[in-house]
């Protein structure tokens, strides 16, 4: 019960964010509130029907079409991100775009581990370069085996 309250009462996550939407004439409304306040208080990168049943259990007028149409805006913003991960749901969390929010998949458990360093500036400098593109986000996904699931083999 502590974390739907910490979700309910936690209002920093969505001012934080306040200033995204306004630059980007994205109104936001007491439900996008909701849902930026479930995904900050989640701790765990969370599908979208994880989503909408935690931000229902806050404010009962949530439905999944606002949550399906809030991730799109989030992500479009910079403001979350999304992972395909073992088990084939898109799963979001938030990440600021530019901020490095790397993650690491066990393709037996699906337990996901962020991480922060990235070695790919001279690897991204080499794409633009080719391309022609100006690089301007990335994520880095890495699929392997987590310590529990290498011991049980």
């Amino acid at each position: 019960m502590k974390g739907k309250a910490q979700e309910q009462s936690n209002p920093e996550s969505a001012r934080e964010y306040a200033s995204i939407f306004a630059e980007n004439d994205v109104k936001m409304t007491r439900q996008r509130k909701v849902i930026i306040g479930v995904l900050a208080a989640a701790g765990v990168h969370l599908s979208h029907d994880g989503i909408w049943r935690r931000a229902k259990a806050i404010d009962p007028t949530v439905g999944q079409t606002t949550v399906y149409r809030t991730l799109d805006i989030l992500r479009r913003l910079g403001i979350a991100a999304s992972i395909d991960l073992a088990d084939g749901r898109e799963h979001f969390c938030l990440c600021r775009s530019g901020n490095h929010h790397h993650h690491v998949v066990c393709t037996e458990c699906g337990r996901t581990a962020d991480f922060d360093e990235c070695a790919l500036p001279p690897v991204l400098a080499a794409v633009e370069k080719r391309t022609r593109f100006t690089v301007r986000d990335h994520r880095l996904t890495l699929f392997g085996v987590c310590e529990n699931c290498k011991e049980k083999t």
